[in-house]
């Protein structure tokens, strides 16, 4: 998941490629994704599941709130929007969650 976190961030925020590497396996970037993800399940936004492979997925609520932060005019709609078009891109080079 690190790694898959690192490069949807590096394609998304411009001048972080040059230290992609560095990102993907930094303890910090590890230690708050997983404070985002606990967070996140704490908020009923997502769902981990408990079987072998691990897969996260979005609540209905957490569909809502993409929709609506989609929907929305703002900077928040605007890196939502940028965070899900590096996420597709990163699942089509291959990096996808592990």
């Amino acid at each position: 998941m690190t790694v898959w976190l690192g490069s949807v961030i590096c394609r998304t925020f411009h001048g972080l490629e040059a230290s992609s590497q560095n990102l993907k396996w930094s303890l910090t970037l590890r230690r708050r994704c997983a404070d985002a993800l606990a967070f996140l399940e704490a908020a009923g936004l997502v769902v981990v599941s408990t079987n072998e492979p691990r897969v996260i997925k979005a609540t209905d609520a957490g569909k809502t709130m993409l929709r609506r932060l989609i929907q929305k005019g703002g900077e928040s709609g605007l890196l939502t929007k940028g965070l899900m078009r590096a996420h597709a891109t990163a699942v089509s080079r291959g990096a996808d969650l592990l």
